[in-house]
């Protein structure tokens, strides 16, 4: 799917109330990273709260996309997309990767890259140290403005993470991140509450009601 399609399916989202009806969300995390679920056990909690399209971001790493999954009634296997497509699920390929801006930890969501890509790849190794919390005078930390640059050259969309847990300047981070970074959206709601319990998946409970929504608002 090229960019000027995921924007598009993001757009339709929006358009029709998906995120607030609680049949999409774009930030879900599995047990790769800080999350609490297999990739399979998101998809069919998604699919029993209906929700029809999921992205899961685990940070640093598209580990979820890249196993190979056992499917039910049938000798073969699948990954988490080709079975959440059997599910009724559309599960839109994310990372949730680690950066800076200037001296300020934030994370950048990124769609649409392919996760097995030799660049992807490296990508989630780079940012992955960036997450170090030793800083020397000897290493400058990845910087967000670069990220998105990368995001976009490989073919996917960078947005960035729950604002609210910046203690910089967010508007002009922002407008920074636009301007030379490219920067595609920004996450207009996630689920703060619980972030801290590493419990981020918004459908990891059972009563669709309490769940967050995550979506990203489009330039």
């Amino acid at each position: 799917m090229s960019q000027t399609e995921l924007i598009g399916v993001f757009r339709e989202l929006y358009r029709t109330r998906a995120f607030s009806e609680f049949r999409a969300t774009l930030h879900c995390h599995s047990y790769h990273s800080d999350g609490v679920m297999f990739p399979t056990e998101l998809v069919d909690t998604a699919a029993r709260q209906g929700f029809t399209t999921v992205a899961i971001t685990d940070h640093d790493t598209t580990a979820a996309y890249l196993e190979r999954v056992s499917v039910p009634g049938s000798d073969g296997s699948a990954t988490v997309i080709e079975y959440g497509r059997r599910k009724g699920v559309q599960v839109i390929p994310g990372i949730e990767l680690t950066c800076w801006w200037r001296w300020h930890p934030v994370h950048i969501l990124a769609y649409g890259l392919d996760p097995g890509d030799e660049h992807t790849l490296r990508l989630c190794t780079m940012t992955r140290m960036a997450g170090y919390k030793r800083i020397t005078l000897k290493w400058w930390p990845v910087q967000a403005m670069s990220v998105c640059q990368l995001v976009l050259a490989l073919g996917g969309i960078p947005v960035l993470a729950h604002p609210r847990f910046y203690w910089v300047n967010v508007r002009r981070m922002i407008g920074e991140l636009v301007e030379f970074g490219g920067l595609v959206g920004v996450e207009t709601e996630y689920e703060y509450r619980t972030h801290h319990l590493r419990l981020q998946c918004p459908i990891w409970t059972e009563s669709p009601s309490d769940s967050p929504r995550s979506f990203p608002f489009l330039r």
